[in-house]
């Protein structure tokens, strides 16, 4: 049985891409040296960043892509404000923390996005802040940020954007174009549909060229990443060299298949199936239509964790093939599911149709719901 992740994240991956991976490439080759700056320059592509970036590719999750941005590109005498409405944002706070870099947190509410004017007022009440951190697409709750509006607010205060793009670079514009934008940290398994454990920054150059920039680590280091590439085209520790070959495969796919508007398009039609398709049951998004992503939702079971948890759901369904993770809403009784990676609409409708037969199987019954995916009747019984 050919297992389907309806996940944030490692995600289903191509056939062909697997098969990039067939062969071997030594690390301090011509070829590798080749491949890797064709990587990068393909990545800039799809960024659409223009010659003030460049890319800076590094092994890892898209973890430790975040990490060396802002290890990389903030200074000792800058300050971040991180705005965190979610898990992500708030990793990034701990981040900051352990590097000891100067910060503050905009906590805010996590089903809502990051509002500009929130960002603003921060700016205004703190001349000491030079960046801001955003998540692009909060992944534990399926919720979109708008980045644009956050950038605009940036150029006019001054100061510069660092962005956490994981889930969205590759399907949802960013506003390079702008002049906010110090860094973007990116992964290859996300909505490029590489395999894992490769990741990127897109920094402005002129800070990646500073000669000044700290050094707050070995690994992670993109300014030292950076000028061993202009120097001599290899990578200072051993690259992930299967993994590259199978992003260049990847990127030649999602060029063939239309770019970021066919993969967008694909995501939102996989969504379209799977959130009507669920609201028949009564299982609706916890985030409102307007702030939610494209690439992922959390579905609010309609009933507590004393009837069904959603550990349980999520089990079940992976023994039809079928991966969900449970949801990182608190106590609510929810699960994630994403629409990217290499999926299809036939996937999704398989995804209803099982979901279906499962509730009755566990004897989980419900009144027929409104067009909305709202309850006609009080609970579910068993």
């Amino acid at each position: 049985m050919t297992e389907k992740l309806f996940t944030p994240g490692p995600l289903s991956i191509a056939p062909e891409v697997r098969q990039a991976m067939q062969r071997d490439v030594g690390s301090r080759t011509p070829e590798m040296e080749m491949l890797t700056a064709r990587l990068c320059r393909e990545l800039a592509e799809v960024a659409d960043c223009g010659g003030a970036y460049a890319v800076v590719p590094l092994q890892g999750s898209g973890t430790f892509a975040v990490e060396a941005m802002l290890s990389s590109l903030v200074r000792d005498t800058d300050k971040v404000l991180v705005a965190a409405n979610g898990a992500y944002g708030e990793r990034m706070a701990d981040m900051c923390r352990i590097h000891g870099l100067r910060h503050t947190v905009l906590a805010l509410e996590a089903t809502l996005p990051v509002a500009a004017a929130d960002i603003d007022a921060a700016l205004a009440a703190d001349a000491a802040i030079t960046h801001v951190a955003v998540v692009h697409v909060e992944t534990g709750l399926g919720l979109l940020n708008d980045v644009d509006a956050i950038a605009q607010v940036a150029a006019r205060r001054g100061v510069r954007l660092l962005v956490d793009a994981m889930s969205g670079f590759g399907a949802l514009p960013l506003p390079f174009a702008g002049g906010a934008i110090e860094g973007v940290a990116a992964s290859a398994n996300k909505c490029l549909h590489g395999a894992p454990g490769l990741a990127f920054v897109v920094g402005r150059r002129a800070r990646l060229e500073d000669a000044a920039a700290p050094a707050r680590t070995l690994s992670l280091d993109l300014a030292a990443q950076h000028r061993a590439f202009a120097a001599s085209a290899q990578w200072r520790f051993t690259p992930p060299t299967h993994l590259i070959l199978a992003l260049l495969q990847a990127l030649a796919m999602y060029r063939a298949e239309g770019g970021r508007e066919a993969r967008l398009a694909r995501y939102r039609a996989i969504g379209g199936i799977i959130i009507p398709g669920f609201a028949e049951l009564g299982i609706v998004p916890l985030v409102a239509e307007p702030y939610r992503a494209p690439v992922i939702a959390t579905f609010v079971l309609p009933f507590g964790a004393e009837v069904l948890p959603a550990e349980t759901l999520c089990a079940r369904l992976a023994e039809r093939g079928l991966v969900l993770y449970r949801g990182l809403a608190g106590s609510r009784n929810c699960f994630r599911v994403g629409f990217i990676g290499e999926l299809a609409e036939s996937d999704a409708r398989r995804l209803v149709a099982e979901m279906r037969v499962l509730l009755a199987e566990l004897g989980v019954r419900r009144a027929t719901t409104h067009a909305r995916g709202e309850s006609s009747d009080a609970s579910p019984v068993l």
